[in-house]
């Protein structure tokens, strides 16, 4: 089998030198994904259990629930569960990754958070649970990898009735170590519109008291999955610059999960940074890992390089059943799976394809195959000044003014 070195030769029409100066170089640098999700590692006992769900009729939902908690529980006393893990954290030379968490409710949330906290509790030698800028710095030194927890939606602080009540919930996942929010996931919540949404109206005035207290607190806005006013509207009315943590170009690929050139460009003069995604359906109608380095190329050329990062929007899977993906991928062309129709990428026009996501070894962007992007943008011709700045540096910069 042709090596990953060797295929980053074929595929950027470049030299063994520079692949090799772009594995030593991305080896040394802080390397922050900005949204990422931790690495599953898939045992022979979860692969029959998800065959018996299959065979009882389960859905990819209540199938991916089970799983979840089979994977934690081993996490915790496997030892060759441990080993995989710890070696796909250490392949992909990813520095920080911020790793989302469900935010559906509040009992929810924080049993995520306990949990997650749990697993980093239980990888001394591994894991930092990064609360500062400067635990990134010091998961670097030490040889670790940090861990920055975010949500996607703001379900779990309330529903804009008792606002002051509500607001103490940020208050309290704060303390449990939460530094990013997501505004809104795809479609309206308390807060304002998603980009998947009918509508388009702006921030609410529960969403406005809500960018307040973030601010006070010190956690990075998130407006990846927001709507264009909505969108819009957080820029102006925080006072801490804000992040579209893993988006594209719209105007490069018209897709309903990436940002408008005039997104992008407000975002940037608040002093926020666009994190450029790797889902191969939202970069191109069969995105590559040439489409990442294209989307980040034109966001440097819209925005500037001190002003754009990565979120990969990726996860690494070991040993994965297969035959999930196959039945997830006909659910989805049935329209199933209680409301996600209406979301963004979920709807057959988004050409979304869940065999495909999230990209497998060998393809070049497997979650583990990280350093791909780094020797990319060397390959673009980006001076290592400047990658420093895009795989890393800008995020580290954005979360030390931010977060402290």
């Amino acid at each position: 089998m042709i090596s990953l070195r060797e295929e980053l030769v074929k595929t950027l029409g470049t030299s063994k030198d520079l692949v090799d100066e772009g594995f030593e170089f991305h080896r040394k640098s802080i390397v922050i994904d900005m949204l990422c999700f931790d690495p599953r590692v898939y045992s022979d006992k979860a692969v029959k259990r998800c065959e018996e769900l299959l065979a009882q009729g389960k859905s990819t939902v209540e199938i991916n629930e089970e799983l979840n908690k089979i994977n934690h529980e081993e996490l915790m006393k496997d030892p060759e569960i441990r080993k995989s893990y710890a070696e796909a954290w250490n392949r992909s030379g990813v520095t920080a990754g911020s790793i989302t968490l469900s935010s559906r409710d509040f009992q929810t949330a924080v049993r995520d958070i306990a949990l997650m906290t749990q697993r980093i509790d239980s990888f001394r030698n591994l894991l930092i649970k990064a609360i500062k800028a400067e635990h990134i710095r010091q998961a670097k030194a030490e040889g670790k990898h940090a861990i920055i927890l975010n949500f996607q939606d703001t379900l779990a602080i309330g529903g804009g009735i008792d606002i002051d009540k509500e607001l103490d919930n940020v208050d309290v996942f704060y303390g449990l170590g939460i530094r990013i929010i997501q505004l809104t996931y795809n479609l309206r919540n308390f807060v304002g519109d998603g980009c998947t949404e009918r509508y388009q109206s702006g921030l609410t005035y529960f969403g406005i008291k809500l960018v307040e207290r973030m601010n006070k607190l010190g956690m990075l806005i998130d407006l990846s999955h927001c709507g264009h006013q909505t969108t819009m509207d957080a820029i102006e009315v925080s006072k801490d610059p804000a992040a579209f943590t893993h988006t594209c170009c719209k105007s490069l690929y018209d897709h309903p999960r990436g940002k408008t050139d005039e997104e992008m460009k407000a975002l940037a003069e608040k002093g926020g940074v666009v994190g450029i995604f790797a889902v191969k359906y939202f970069l191109a109608e069969k995105g590559t890992l040439l489409d990442v380095l294209n989307h980040i190329e034109k966001a440097v050329d819209l925005i500037g390089v001190d002003h754009v990062g990565i979120g990969t929007d990726h996860w690494y899977v070991q040993n994965y059943p297969e035959r999930l993906a196959e039945v997830a991928y006909n659910e989805f062309l049935e329209g199933y799976d209680k409301g996600r129709r209406f979301w963004s990428g979920f709807r057959p026009e988004h050409r979304n394809d869940p065999r495909l996501y999230p990209p497998r070894e060998p393809d070049l962007l497997a979650w583990v195959n990280w350093p791909a992007i780094t020797v990319g943008l060397l390959s673009k011709g980006f001076s290592q000044g400047d990658v420093e700045k895009i795989i890393g540096g800008n995020w580290l910069r954005l979360l030390g003014r931010v977060i402290g």
